[in-house]
């Protein structure tokens, strides 16, 4: 891709975060010496020979775009993020020669280029590499497009997808964040993170001759319900009819996922009653865990 037109991908990427994540990093481009709040008068502020976007008496969506649109450095830094950030889902494997694997993805040759443009993709082609002690990434770019109906706005979005090696603990870990339903057909919004994950299990296969295997986390099912150091902060359900639920505890300090936590009263004020009728109290319960 033209450097051009990543930078509008990365540009209109950047400008639909959040609030929040657009204030931590102001924070970290003012740390990182790439942004300043304080005034110079004399209209030139530099640090080791390096210009500092000035974002003073901006509000924070100026800040963002001044930084974004002036500093090279400030993109750059970006694209490093997205190795670090936090991502919606995770998904992890282990796999039976991980060591042989971890070897010939290390092989992989690092970027040269001033930004990622030669690594985005409508599919996964090539990574970005970058090593952290005790982990090492590989970084997917994949381009999504997108034309409103009615008003017909551009949507551009550059969509990382990480694969990140844990030495350590010998596992392999798929991130990657939710993608925006504008990008999306009806078909494949049902399908498109299983899909991904699917392609991704393929790509490994075919490229480092790696078996992925899901690694089993029935054994935090047990945690949650017998640890009381353990908080449980949200939780997926699957329903009988098909559907799927996300309850989360929100601003609840006592980490109560709401009506749940008025079935487990329900049931420990009925246990009389109840073990009167063990197989309605076990699917209570198994619905509930």
């Amino acid at each position: 891709m033209q450097e051009k037109n990543y930078l509008e991908y990365l540009k209109k990427t950047v400008i639909a975060y959040p609030d929040k994540v657009k204030r931590h990093l102001i924070k970290k481009f003012i740390e990182e010496g790439i942004a300043t709040k304080q005034v110079d008068t004399s209209g030139q502020l530099y640090l080791d020979g390096m210009e500092i976007v000035d974002i003073s008496e901006k509000v924070l969506s100026d800040q963002f775009l001044a930084c974004f649109n002036q500093s090279q450095r400030a993109r750059q830094y970006l694209e490093k993020w997205e190795f670090l950030k936090d991502y919606k889902y995770s998904v992890i494997f282990t796999c039976n020669d991980f060591s042989a694997v971890l070897k010939k993805v290390k092989e992989i040759s690092p970027s040269k280029d001033c930004y990622e443009n030669e690594y985005v993709y409508t599919s996964f082609i090539r990574p970005v590499t970058y090593a952290q002690e005790g982990y090492f990434f590989l970084k997917f770019n994949l381009a999504y497009a997108a034309i409103h109906p009615l008003t017909q706005e551009e949507f551009l979005t550059k969509y990382p997808f990480l694969v990140v090696f844990h030495e350590k603990g010998e596992l392999i870990e798929f991130r990657f964040d939710v993608l925006k339903r504008v990008f999306l057909s009806d078909k494949k919004e049902v399908t498109i993170y299983s899909s991904l994950i699917d392609e991704m299990i393929d790509y490994l296969k075919e490229h480092f001759e790696c078996d992925l295997i899901p690694l089993d986390l029935d054994f935090m099912l047990n945690v949650c319900k017998h640890d009381e150091t353990v908080k449980l902060i949200a939780q997926s359900m699957i329903l009988p009819s098909g559907g799927n639920a996300q309850l989360e505890v929100g601003n609840n300090q006592e980490y109560v996922l709401p009506f749940i936590g008025e079935l487990r009263s329900l049931l420990n004020d009925k246990q009389a009653e109840l073990e009167k009728v063990p197989d309605f109290r076990v699917a209570i319960e198994q619905f509930m865990f």
